[in-house]
């Protein structure tokens, strides 16, 4: 007979405690000494501080007694379990404790969260997200290069070291191509345009020392010298900007709806085309955002959303670690929109996703995920949280209600 084994005490224990520490505070019922434990828990990171105070907001706490009452409890508790490889039946002495914190799995995916978030997704044995068999492997460093007589360089696991007309010295290893100017007076070679397909990211250093982290789906247009008065460039999609400082020559990143205007800084910019609104996000330094419809600034944290009518909307509440999550290779959600989370996912991992139904904007996912796993885990994730159900087949995503 094979023997069952408990979890251990530092990964899905730990987790499940913490599920149970908030579940015993939204319903009140935790003691002193439980409540001193939760302070600890609590304290310990910032992100648990953030799950906290996700869970015990008033709406949070409401909904998730709304989803309680649709959740046949025990059968998702022992499908639940069985996911993590642990006896269905528990003793009945733990019956109590295993069911409080599964009320907080169920209704908002802490347990199971926690237990990831802890455990950084490194065994790659980990029988909690098993890998369906049509999986989808992730994205990687690609791109292509268009010079400015319509010459294409293919970018990815090649070197490449070459220099060009006017002395400018370019260089491409390790997901990064790089330029450098022979001097400060270079002569103006025209433009060049380096594109990411879907399921990549490149690395970009333009002439003037900026940083450029290009996510999947994107573009820029850059000339292969800045010696006009200002520093042009033009977005399609999304990147990540470290802007060499230079306040005699503004550096200017436009979309198809915007400008952002800066002489030294480091933001974030999103502009995809099928994304109804366009956003830059500053976390150093400052910025002026414009558009047809006016102009506004941004201070650290802020972050400008532009319609494609070019009104500009600026929120201060802005999650800058999440926002920029992509770039230091993770999926970092806090409460978003299941359509934003499936969008990312379907850039990233160049798939086709059909939905069975309406999502509902309500439904919001928080979770940390590495961008170098298959998809299976990341949509195991979602799942567990109670949100929707996905089936595979081939590059085709099928969101589906969800069931346990």
């Amino acid at each position: 007979m094979s023997e069952q084994h408990e979890p251990s005490d530092y990964s899905l224990q730990s987790a499940y405690r913490a599920a149970y520490l908030l579940a015993g505070f939204v319903r009140q019922t935790l003691t002193s000494s439980e409540m001193d434990e939760l302070d600890d828990w609590v304290s310990a990171s910032p992100a648990n501080q953030r799950v906290f105070e996700d869970i015990t907001s008033e709406t949070s706490r409401q909904a998730s007694l709304q989803r309680l009452d649709n959740y046949r409890t025990e059968e998702a508790l022992i499908h639940i379990k069985e996911k993590l490889g642990i006896s269905a039946r528990p003793p009945v002495r733990r019956l109590t404790y295993w069911m409080a914190a599964a009320s907080v799995l169920l209704a908002l995916g802490v347990g199971y969260y926690l237990y990831v978030h802890n455990r950084k997704l490194t065994d790659t044995n980990d029988r909690t997200m098993a890998a369906l068999p049509a999986d989808i492997a992730p994205g990687s460093s690609q791109a292509v290069l268009t010079l400015d007589n319509g010459t294409q360089i293919t970018l990815s696991g090649q070197s490449m070291d070459t220099v060009l007309q006017g002395g400018i010295h370019l260089q491409n290893q390790n997901g990064a191509l790089a330029y450098q100017a022979a001097s400060h007076n270079s002569p103006d070679t025209g433009f060049h345009t380096l594109t990411v397909p879907r399921k990549g990211e490149y690395q970009l250093i333009l002439p003037d020392g900026t940083k450029v982290w290009l996510n999947a789906g994107s573009s820029i247009r850059y000339p292969v010298a800045f010696n006009g008065p200002t520093r042009n460039v033009t977005l399609v999609g999304e990147a990540y900007f470290e802007v060499a400082k230079n306040p005699k020559q503004p550096f200017i990143a436009s979309t198809a709806t915007s400008q952002t205007r800066v002489t030294g800084t480091h933001f974030n910019l999103s502009a995809y085309s099928d994304d109804s609104l366009g956003s830059t996000t500053l976390l150093e330094g400052s910025v002026i955002i414009s558009s047809a419809e006016g102009a506004a600034p941004l201070k650290p944290g802020q972050q400008s959303q532009v319609d494609k009518h070019g009104h500009i909307t600026v929120r201060s509440d802005a999650d800058t670690s999440a926002i920029v999550a992509w770039k230091n290779g993770l999926f970092t959600f806090h409460k978003a929109p299941l359509s934003v989370v499936l969008a990312q996912i379907s850039r990233w991992y160049d798939v086709q996703l059909v939905s069975k139904e309406t999502i509902d904007p309500a439904h919001t996912f928080t979770g940390e995920i590495a961008r170098t796993k298959p998809i299976s885990q990341i949509l195991e994730l979602i799942h567990q949280t109670g949100i929707a159900s996905f089936t595979i087949d081939k590059t085709t995503i099928t969101v589906n209600p969800w069931k346990p």
